[in-house]
């Protein structure tokens, strides 16, 4: 009898712990049970396969969500993920195929209110339906808060329907704020759209169809590729207006049109203008104002654009400041032997000059341009009032005819010659026969040209 209590007593004690051990794996078994557990303390939830749920992180609270190759799908009629406090998603997994996806209409894969930085992962709408416009549509990125992304982050609709009804990634509401440092983002319509806020665009590679940029508030470009028009908007409808302003520069490269637009919404013009200053970059389609108009008749364009620096598709003179101003900023034609034809404004008439290679023609069309390293056979002219000179030497004045630099005088290896001839008993000094320092360095000069240009090479359009 004693040993079959122990035996009954040994069995209720490991159903018991077995109980507990399935309690604590079913409490554990959703991401939203171990984000609530995280409290406030910064904690990094993984996933273990893929999953289908929608997740919320309170304010206040500290996650790092780690992919890990993994698949998260949105549970039906919700965003996958809102964010209300601090989120991080990163993808530690090899192959890097950690995804957020949602499946439902007019829902995103990300909702962020809070502060959420995007390391990695992909973020698509896996059942985008571009033929069906109110049945299965929406951004795939709303941003409502602070957002960062970068390389290795990947912003799509779908493999097979790059969407069309709307835009792909939406900032909105005064106070948002979006940082792109990296990441590749793909749309059939309007890639990144900023409805209000700003949004710094550093570096990455966007391509949207109909535009790569909307902008009704702020907008700052700095790097990157973008494919696709860029585009700052304005309207005024019931007395409530929004006006773009977009800043280019640095390394940035447009294969689109840059345009300010001034959208005549019902016959009234936009109250403040839409404005794009261009300090820099390379502007493939062309850079204009214009109008666009609803219900009415044009206005007038409003629409305002300046440019200081870049290359461009198309003559942009009209936007470069006039008067005094127009002396310090120059304006070439650049056209290459090959045929191809853009105009360099700013710093980069100078850049153009150094870039060139011989049969290149540069006209300056505006302003002073001082152009160094300008190589053997580029032609230059000046059609222009401002004072122009080619590599300190030659001053090209309007109405010269154009100059054509010509082949640098080197004379060849140097040898030391002296005046007279040094004897010892029966040798007669010569050239000598130890290193020669200036062959070393002609060599050297020889060596750096030919790795400069191969560098240069990389801006030439």
């Amino acid at each position: 009898m004693k040993k079959l209590l122990a035996t009954i007593l040994a069995l209720v004690m490991a159903l018991g712990l077995c109980s507990v051990s399935w309690a604590e794996g079913t409490t554990q078994s959703t991401l939203q049970s171990r984000i609530n557990a995280a409290g406030n303390t910064e904690t990094t939830v993984a996933l273990t396969g893929n999953v289908t749920e929608s997740i919320t992180v309170g304010s206040g609270q500290s996650i790092i969500l780690d992919l890990k190759g993994y698949t998260l799908t949105n549970a039906a009629g919700s965003h996958t993920i809102t964010n209300n406090g601090t989120l991080t998603i990163k993808d530690s997994s090899e192959r890097k195929t950690g995804t957020v996806d949602n499946v439902t209409h007019a829902r995103a894969a990300i909702y962020n209110n809070g502060t959420m930085t995007l390391e990695g992962g992909s973020y698509t709408r896996s059942a985008e339906k571009s033929n069906e416009p109110n049945r299965n549509s929406w951004y795939v990125i709303y941003n409502k808060g602070e957002l960062t992304t970068y390389d290795g982050v990947v912003v799509k609709f779908s493999d097979t329907d790059r969407g069309t009804f709307s835009s792909l990634f939406v900032t909105t509401g005064s106070e948002a704020k979006t940082t792109i440092d990296g990441g590749k983002f793909i749309s059939g319509l309007i890639a990144l759209k900023v409805e209000g806020g700003t949004l710094d665009f550093n570096g990455g590679d966007v391509t949207g169809d109909n535009q790569a940029v909307q902008c009704w508030a702020t907008v700052n470009i700095s790097g990157g590729d973008l494919t696709g028009d860029v585009c700052a908007w304005s309207y005024t409808e019931n007395g409530s207006s929004l006006a773009g302003k977009i800043t280019i520069s640095g390394d940035t490269t447009i294969n689109g049109d840059v345009k300010a637009i001034q959208w005549n919404y019902n016959n009234t013009p936009a109250a403040t203008p839409a404005t794009i200053e261009i300090k820099g970059g390379d502007v493939f389609g062309d850079a204009l104002t214009a109008t666009k108009d609803y219900g009415g008749s044009a206005a007038s364009v409003t629409a305002k654009m300046e440019i200081t620096g870049g290359t461009f598709k198309n003559d942009v003179s009209a936007y470069v400041q006039a008067g005094e101003e127009a002396k310090t900023i120059p304006i070439a034609k650049v056209k290459y032997a090959s045929g191809t034809e853009f105009y360099a404004v700013g710093d980069y008439v100078s850049l153009e000059g150094e870039y060139a290679d011989s049969g290149d023609t540069l006209t300056i069309t505006q302003g002073n341009a001082d152009l160094t390293n300008v190589p053997a056979g580029v032609i230059v002219n000046n059609t222009g009032d401002g004072k122009v000179t080619v590599n300190g030497t030659k001053e090209v004045k309007k109405g010269d005819a154009p100059y054509t630099v010509p082949t640098k005088n080197t004379g060849g290896y140097y040898y030391y010659h002296p005046t007279t001839d040094t004897k010892t008993d029966t040798t007669t000094k010569g050239s000598p026969k130890t290193f020669d320092a200036g062959v070393g360095i002609y060599a050297v000069t020889a060596l750096l040209s030919v790795t400069g240009m191969a560098w240069t090479a990389k801006k030439r359009h």
